[in-house]
């Protein structure tokens, strides 16, 4: 999971979206991991049709989670918020 928030972390922001979400992806034969890509619409500037900047997806939220175990019964997720105004 570090390995691989690690990796989303070099990436540049407009394309994280594209690049990095997967479901289920079998990793050393015994785990799977998954990573989503999430927009969040932060009120600070106001909602959706009533976003001050017309940017509905603020920052992303990045999650990584690791199943491994008899039906994937044991995990570990990871989350990180990006902005698209982070430091490189």
């Amino acid at each position: 999971a570090e390995q691989r928030m690690e990796t989303v972390l070099r990436y540049p922001y407009n394309q994280l979206a594209d690049s990095l979400s997967e479901a289920n992806t079998v990793i050393g034969g015994k785990w799977t991991r998954s990573t989503t890509v999430t927009g969040i619409d932060d009120d600070a500037d106001g909602l959706g049709a009533g976003d001050g900047d017309g940017n509905t997806d603020d920052y992303l939220e990045i999650a990584v989670t690791v199943d491994w175990g008899e039906s994937s019964n044991k995990s570990i997720s990871l989350k990180n918020y990006i902005s698209e105004y982070r430091q490189q």
